[in-house]
């Protein structure tokens, strides 16, 4: 057993048992691992622990859940315009694009390995990673359409660049899913394993090849693709302007009323969470 770097009821930060070069970052937040604002801090907080650790080349991405579900995306009470405030949206905003800005041009090299659905936010943090390994149950994609919510612009430019304009535009603006066998074929996943045990497997397996590559040439040339990318991404003036208009669309009738549905049914209003 390794001693964790961090563990906390949202997630854990741990040193492989293999490598040491490689680091595991579990998410565990019952019951569906939500993106709320606390565990995007985490995420935050975690990346820039990982990021510091010298000894440090490569990190996985991966679930601890029972639950088939890598992780069901942002809260949607963090977007519900009744349950929150501007201000508050707008923190949460800033929060979740400078973390997945840094996630995606982190030094380290990173796999997502990926347990079942991965909708909306988890199928985001998935894009940013250099590898992603899932189980072939898979159901991934950008679905946000389906809510009434516009598919914000840096998620579906990053899933372009793996998947092309026609199927990504296709995708997202239907908010569809994909199942493993068309994530793989799409180049949206780049493997696919029979069960989740392999998973942590592969994904120690491709880290172990990654970081026999020097780190300085690996994770130079992985910066220079994504700096400019990532840079306007993660710029806190840009985010916060697109927070203000995110919300003027959230305050909107129609839009409370599909999300107020969807919360509905999933019990996040009205009564006990069903998650």
């Amino acid at each position: 057993m390794t001693t964790p770097l961090i563990e906390t009821p949202l997630l854990t930060l741990a040193p492989s048992t293999i490598n040491p070069a490689i680091l595991h970052l579990t998410l565990h937040s019952a019951p569906v691992n939500s993106l709320t604002a606390p565990l995007w801090r985490a995420l935050l907080d975690a990346l820039t622990l990982a990021e510091s650790t010298l000894s440090a080349h490569a990190l996985i991405i991966s679930s601890a859940l029972t639950k088939p579900v890598f992780s069901a995306g942002n809260d949607l009470r963090e977007l519900y315009a009744p349950m929150t405030t501007e201000s508050r949206y707008t923190e949460y905003w800033v929060l979740q694009n400078e973390c997945l800005a840094r996630l995606y041009r982190t030094r380290l090299f990173v796999v997502a390995a990926v347990g079942g659905a991965c909708p909306a936010g988890g199928c985001a943090i998935a894009m940013c990673a250099d590898k992603r390994v899932a189980t072939r149950d898979l159901s991934i994609g950008l679905n946000e359409a389906v809510l009434g919510i516009a598919v914000p612009g840096f998620w579906h430019k990053l899933m372009e660049t793996l998947v092309g304009r026609r199927t990504a535009e296709r995708v997202c603006t239907m908010g569809t899913f994909m199942n493993g066998d068309e994530a793989l074929a799409s180049g949206l996943v780049d493997e696919l394993v029979a069960s989740r045990p392999l998973l942590l497997t592969r994904a120690e397996e491709l880290c172990t090849q990654a970081v026999l590559v020097p780190p300085t040439g690996r994770a130079g040339t992985k910066q220079s693709f994504r700096e400019e990318f990532a840079g306007e991404w993660g710029r806190r003036e840009r985010i916060v302007a697109e927070a203000k208009v995110n919300w003027r669309e959230l305050e909107g009738v129609e839009l409370q009323g599909a999300l107020g549905g969807v919360m509905k049914k999933l019990g996040l209003i009205g009564k006990k969470s069903k998650i």
